[in-house]
């Protein structure tokens, strides 16, 4: 994942594939982390759970 300073506005978030009941999750995602890691593909796994179940209602990372 090439990770541009600004370009994290750019990426999709888990609810953004146009397609209904069809989330997103992967270090390409939107998350507070602007790189491809283990950690950025954890968050986005755990932001794509919350958004089929909203639980936990707050996430562990800051911003979300």
């Amino acid at each position: 994942m090439l990770s541009q300073p600004g370009s994290i506005a750019l990426r999709l978030g888990q609810a953004e594939s146009g397609v209904k009941g069809l989330l997103l999750c992967g270090d390409w995602t939107r998350t507070d982390l602007n790189c491809g890691c283990v950690e950025a593909a954890t968050t986005s796994g755990m932001l794509a759970a919350r958004a089929i179940s909203n639980e936990p209602r707050t996430v562990w990372r800051p911003g979300f």
